[in-house]
């Protein structure tokens, strides 16, 4: 009976060993003949996207002071006290609107290079008349005079323009052939003389900015003022509100103006397409926009901002939800296939001995190879295009070396 118990024990041992032997690596392995399946995965048919995330404010590019003359009043023991001011941060100022009121005169803002130096009323010539005549009729108001001649319709366009606005406009105190300037800025041959007195611009009544449609930017004074002639009203900044976001620096690196940048406000509303306007540097304040720097480039920095680069984004006036002040989340495209493409991963991309690209599909438990060409490539993903005569279809599966 011992014999027998120590021989079936000797036959188990054996047994057991025979059994560790056949199985590779121990207990839930293949056996030594089965080979792993490979690993794969699906091709994917979608529009190749890699963006920076970043968050700002919606602020103003930096602004020109527009600074009136002293009005000479003519109400007696009238004081230039501002009783109209209808500005803030954020305004839109066209041609021909009402920059202060002061006394209860307005002050008109409109689009010239030059500044006003002289009273103008019928029989006046010059550039500056032509000036006058020019901003006028970007306001609204027709006038058909001859370029340069302040004659009866450019008189009647002053009228319209404070008539506009509630006003009365200033007349001449000479008839229509005399009075103004002398010299070679006053017609040669004069208009016949007219008994009527005619609408006339003083010279402190009018402001010329540059270039209008512009955006307030800065507030300088307030109802109850009183306007002191050398000192400015407001800014005005010729572009409308920019995105001013921050990035790290070595994200920055990657980014050039004319990206494409989806911005949304903290108040809510739609995303809005911006784009990059400006990159600037965080190590020396340099810029990626070069000499092409256009009315944004002179953005304040945001008091505050955190350590980065700045990214000055550009996007519609008065989109939805990004007023100035409003805190906005950025996601910079800095990657795109722009339409849907055929996606595998980076590291499926083989090179095969003749130096091409291919990748290995596997179907059925066969593979076969395709050769392509890569394109874009975001986040560990690469666009593939299939080379003349071979086929990759989205959903096949494409191996992973090992």
């Amino acid at each position: 009976m011992l014999v027998a118990t120590l021989t079936c024990s000797i036959g188990l041992a054996v047994l057991a060993y025979w059994a560790g032997t056949a199985v590779r690596g121990g207990a839930g392995s293949l056996p030594q003949h089965v080979t792993e399946p490979p690993t794969t995965v699906a091709v994917r048919h979608e529009r190749l996207v890699e963006s920076v995330d970043a968050s700002g404010s919606i602020t103003l590019p930096a602004g020109t002071p527009v600074t009136p003359l002293s009005p000479q009043l003519s109400a007696p023991g009238a004081q230039p006290v501002i009783t109209g001011f209808p500005w803030h941060v954020g305004s839109r100022a066209h041609d021909g609107d009402v920059l202060v009121e002061v006394a209860g005169q307005p002050i008109f803002l409109l689009a010239g290079e030059t500044p006003a130096y002289r009273d103008l009323q019928i029989g006046d010539a010059g550039k500056d008349v032509a000036e006058l005549q020019a901003a006028l009729i970007a306001a609204g108001f027709a006038v058909s005079d001859p370029e340069g001649i302040y004659g009866v319709s450019t008189a009647a366009a002053v009228a319209a323009l404070y008539r506009a606005h509630g006003y009365a406009a200033p007349l001449s105190n000479t008839p229509a052939a005399g009075g103004g300037s002398s010299g070679s800025e006053r017609r040669r041959d004069k208009p016949r003389a007219r008994s009527e007195r005619a609408a006339m611009v003083p010279v402190w009544s009018v402001v010329y900015v540059g270039s209008l449609p512009a955006t307030v930017s800065a507030l300088h004074v307030a109802i109850g003022q009183r306007l002191d002639g050398g000192s400015p009203l407001l800014d005005l900044s010729s572009g409308g509100p920019i995105a001013d976001v921050t990035v790290e620096p070595a994200l920055a690196e990657t980014l050039r103006r004319g990206m494409t940048v989806w911005l949304t406000g903290s108040e809510g509303g739609p995303r809005v397409r911006g784009r990059i306007e400006r990159v600037i540097s965080s190590s020396s304040g340099s810029s990626s926009s070069g000499s092409e720097e256009s009315g944004s480039s002179g953005a304040k920095e945001a008091s505050g901002s955190q350590a980065g680069s700045k990214v000055i984004i550009a996007f519609p006036v008065n989109a939805a939800g990004l007023r100035v002040g409003v805190s906005v989340n950025a996601s910079i495209i800095r990657v795109s296939s722009h339409h849907a493409v055929l996606v595998v991963p980076i590291s499926a991309v083989q090179i095969g001995a003749d130096g091409g690209e291919y990748l290995s599909v596997r179907h059925n438990g066969t593979s076969r190879r395709v050769a392509v060409r890569q394109g874009v490539s975001a986040a560990g993903n690469v666009a593939v295009t299939p080379q003349p005569g071979e086929v990759l279809r989205a959903g096949e599966e494409v191996v992973i070396p090992d």
